[in-house]
């Protein structure tokens, strides 16, 4: 956990975040809740942040894991995609659309389907990873659509002071095998990292279901690099990601085409940035962007009546975007109080779809373009020593959908230098997605899309705060999130597939309790309880994939001088999801060892997740005759890094 300084910066400086080394984020911390960096006691926002030290030592692979760790959070798996639940909300259909996901600041949901992928098809290697930032509860204030429930914000490493190469190599369970390979450089004022990697994954056997044949897992491989240049205030980072996930069946399943069910994704981007300063106590920034994503998937649809001796519908689904835009923000210090503004302008030259029904031989294509602008503000009044208040707004315009306004209010007490008391009220909306506007859903085939509006979210959240000696952290926090208008999945009369309508809404509440130590011995900890309650605002009837209690706990010992034994323990309550499955409680045990530095260069880890194998209940995919699949079981991981600097030898943070 990235702690709190106990010495602050001036109040008179605004820095860019992007050209901070991990010892300055230590005093600053926090950007996410604000853009800009301030004092953790002030933001306007319940964050929690995790560096690259608890990465490696808990053996995290993919950026899913990292977020299980969060109070209120929790994840679910259906053998091709990982949705994020966010404080009792996680709706089927719903492929994250309701959180804003970020590297760098850059927001990464895809402007089609406004997915935020998280698991294995998340684009960017977690070596690279500096810190990461979450903030629980609406955002819209500040990011506009998708920033309902949290925002996640992900931060890449600084170049190193010296030359440095890097290779890191793993293995995993089912055969999956990893290399990483990055270089960075630094001299005066230019600095880059470049780094790629690509990953094999034979694929996972799960047991035979009820309904059909055993399913056989046909593998999962992906490709990344990153890069990005610096030199004074200006920036530029460029990533692309390729993933093909296979979900091989029976013979009885294959079609001409081959696998029933395949997912092959590509994400990339290139974003300019510049950053200066008009005068003392103003900083002004401005990006340009372009991104593209490509999504291509297949799969089969059985019906009800169906049989493994008969051939499934099977679906076929392409879709393109392209988008340029383009932002400036300005801080500005007036006194004590502080100031931020900007604007955005965003337009879409090509969202496409393409869908293929193999039963009817029928295909349908459906494309358009797009704009958005918007322009928000946010001041930071600081009335007295004991008390801060945060106001704050934005105004969103788009092409296809009416404008929103997302308000945001905050309160900050501190009766003492060590207690502080914090109350937002956030207003947030999530604009319906160019998929879902086409037809509801990429294997829908139906004739007449959805006239969708935008849905909205009012955020309530009072917490409090304690510093504890020197080493200890409590906070309690209360929450209630109330969606309005909802977009919500629905079966689809006249195709293969489900759609998507607006109609009624959910509300969610809940207690989440967090305490934090660390040592200079080493022993480290943090663990959190949440208890949440979530139901539809109109029956009362509780959410599906929605556990009433969480409970997590991470600790870290050191053994035999700088290594380490991690330790990680997760509960969940009992869920039911999708067509009345339930899921059982949870327990999940993992464990890392951490070696220390070797051999002059190289470091060593050996993971075990799911320890017990308690066979984690995978969530089905949205189909109306599939059965729950059983999880993954007991899993292993054996991960080495070699680091090397300027001629001499170092192992990896």
């Amino acid at each position: 956990m990235i702690a709190q300084s106990p010495t602050p910066q001036p109040a008179t400086e605004i820095r860019d975040l992007t050209g901070l080394s991990l010892e300055e984020l230590l005093q600053y911390r926090l950007i996410t809740a604000s853009r800009y960096l301030e004092d953790p006691r002030k933001s306007p926002g319940v964050v929690t942040a995790i560096g690259s030290d608890e990465i490696a030592r808990y053996g995290w692979r993919t950026l899913a894991d990292l977020l299980r760790s969060v109070p209120g959070l929790y994840t679910g798996y259906s053998i091709t995609q990982t949705y994020l639940g966010v404080r009792g909300h996680m709706e089927p259909g719903d492929f994250n659309t309701r959180v804003l996901l970020m590297i760098d600041g850059h927001r990464i949901n895809d402007n089609l389907t406004n997915m935020a992928e998280i698991g294995a098809d998340f684009p960017l290697d977690l070596s690279l990873i500096d810190h990461v930032e979450v903030l629980r509860g609406a955002g819209s204030s500040l990011y506009g659509t998708d920033a309902e429930l949290t925002v996640i914000n992900v931060f890449t490493r600084h170049p190193d002071v010296k030359p440095t190469i890097a290779v890191n190599s793993e293995a995993d369970s089912f055969l999956g095998r990893k290399l990483e390979i990055g270089a960075s450089y630094r001299a005066g004022s230019i600095s880059g990292i470049l780094d790629g990697s690509i990953y094999r994954e034979n694929g996972l056997a799960l047991p035979r279901l009820s309904t059909g044949p055993a399913v056989e897992g046909g593998g999962d491989r992906y490709d990344h690099l990153f890069g990005t240049l610096r030199r004074g205030g200006f920036s530029i980072r460029g990533l692309y990601s390729s993933r093909d996930k296979v979900v091989q069946g029976a013979p009885a399943l294959e079609t001409a085409v081959g696998p029933v069910n395949r997912e092959a994704t590509q994400r990339g981007y290139l974003n300019a940035a510049y950053s200066t300063s008009l005068g003392r106590n103003t900083q002004m920034d401005l990006r340009a962007y372009y991104d593209h994503a490509r999504l291509n998937s297949s799969g089969a649809v059985m019906r009800p009546g169906w049989v493994p001796t008969a051939l499934p519908d099977f679906l076929i689904s392409t879709g393109n975007a392209d988008w340029i835009g383009f932002e400036t923000v300005f801080g500005r210090h007036i006194g004590r109080q502080r100031v931020v503004a900007g604007a955005l302008g965003e337009y879409d030259p090509n969202l496409s779809q393409k869908l293929l029904q193999l039963s009817q031989g029928t295909v349908q294509t459906h494309s358009l373009s797009s704009w958005m602008a918007a322009v928000f503000g946010e001041a930071e009044l600081n009335l007295g020593a004991r008390f801060s208040l945060n106001l704050g707004g934005r105004e969103d315009w788009t092409g296809l959908h009416q404008s929103a306004f997302s308000p945001r209010i905050g309160g900050m007490y501190f009766p003492t230098r060590t207690t502080t008391l914090k109350y937002i009220f956030a207003k947030a909306f999530r604009a319906p997605d160019p998929a879902a506007q086409f037809c509801g859903d990429p294997r829908c085939s139906s004739s007449a899309p959805p006239n969708l509006e935008p849905e909205h979210t009012r955020s309530d959240t009072l917490t409090l705060a304690q510093h504890v000696f020197s080493h200890l952290d409590l906070t309690a926090t209360g929450f209630q999130n109330k969606v309005t208008n909802l977009v919500e999945q629905i079966p689809s009369p006249t195709g293969p597939g489900p759609g998507f309508q607006n109609s009624g809404g959910d509300r969610s509440r809940g207690l989440e309790l967090e305490a934090s130590a660390a040592f200079k011995s080493g022993w480290s900890g943090r663990t959190s309880y949440a208890l949440m309650r979530s139901g539809d605002l109109i029956t009362g009837d509780s959410l599906e994939r929605s556990p009433s209690h969480l409970a997590k706990f991470n600790g870290s010992a050191p053994v035999l001088r700088d290594n380490s034994i991690n330790l990680e323990l997760q509960y969940n309550s009992a869920e039911s999801s999708d067509l009345d499955h339930h899921i059982s409680p949870l327990f999940q045990t993992n464990a890392t060892f951490l070696s220390r530095s070797f051999w002059g260069g190289m470091r060593f880890s050996a993971s075990c997740f799911d320890c017990l194998d308690r066979s984690i209940a995978l969530l089905p995919e949205p189909d109306p005759v599939m059965p729950l699949p059983p999880g993954t079981g007991r899993t292993w991981r054996f991960r080495i890094d070699y680091r090397r600097i300027a001629g001499r030898k170092m192992d990896s943070r």
